[in-house]
C-alpha cells in the first residue's frame, strides 16, 4: 500500500487568504455599537422640536414614528418604539440625515455665540452712561430715543428688584437685533 502523502498548499497563500476575509468581516462588537450609535441618534431627534425635524430629510413613515413615540410615556412601550425609529433610520439614508443634522446644530451653536455679544452690551449699557455713546457710534441706524428710554425703564427695574424683567427683555432684543442687522 502505497500511501500518498498530500502537501499542504502553499501556506503564505492561505494566510494572505484569510487575512483578507478578516479585513472584510466587521466584528459583532462594532456591528452592535454602529446600530446602538443609530438609536442614541433616533434619540436626538426625538428631542428637536417639529419646525427643525421638518429641515431634516426624513420620510413621513419616520417623521410619524417619531411623533409616535413623543406620546409614549411609558418605559417599554418607549423604548420599543425607539428601536422601531431606529430599524427606520437604517433602511433610510442615515448618514445623509446625520449630517444635515450636524449642521443645523452648527447653525444653533453660530446663532448663540452672536448672542453672547448681546448680552455684553446690555450689561454695558446698564452699568455705565458712556457705553451708550459707543454703542451709539457703532450702531448709528439705531433708534436712540427708544433706547434710551429702554436702558432707564431697566436700570429702574433692577434698582426696585422687580419681579417683572420685562424692559430688560425688551431692551436685550432690540440690541440683539441690531447687532443681527450688521452682521447680515
Amino acid at each position: 500500500m502505497n500511501k500518498s502523502i498530500q502537501k499542504p498548499e502553499d501556506s503564505n497563500s492561505i494566510n494572505s487568504e484569510d487575512k483578507d476575509s478578516q479585513e472584510e468581516i466587521v466584528s459583532k462588537s462594532a456591528i452592535k455599537r454602529a446600530l446602538h450609535d443609530i438609536l442614541l441618534f433616533g434619540e436626538k431627534l426625538l428631542l428637536l422640536n417639529p419646525k427643525k425635524l421638518s429641515k431634516l430629510p426624513l420620510s413621513p413613515l419616520l417623521l410619524s414614528e417619531l411623533d409616535l413615540a413623543k406620546k409614549l410615556k411609558v418605559d417599554n412601550s418607549r423604548r420599543r418604539q425607539m428601536q422601531r425609529v431606529a430599524k427606520i433610520l437604517r433602511s433610510e439614508n442615515h448618514e445623509e440625515i446625520q449630517r444635515t443634522y450636524n449642521e443645523l446644530q452648527q447653525q444653533n451653536r453660530q446663532h448663540q455665540q452672536s448672542a453672547n455679544p448681546s448680552e455684553k452690551w446690555c450689561a454695558q449699557l446698564l452699568e455705565s452712561n458712556d457705553s451708550l455713546s459707543e454703542f451709539i457710534q457703532r450702531y448709528p441706524n439705531i433708534n436712540r430715543q427708544q433706547l434710551g428710554q429702554l436702558i432707564r425703564n431697566a436700570k429702574k427695574e433692577k434698582k426696585l428688584a422687580a419681579v417683572s424683567k420685562k424692559n430688560q427683555q425688551r431692551l436685550f432684543k432690540v440690541v440683539q437685533e441690531t447687532l443681527l442687522k450688521e452682521l447680515n
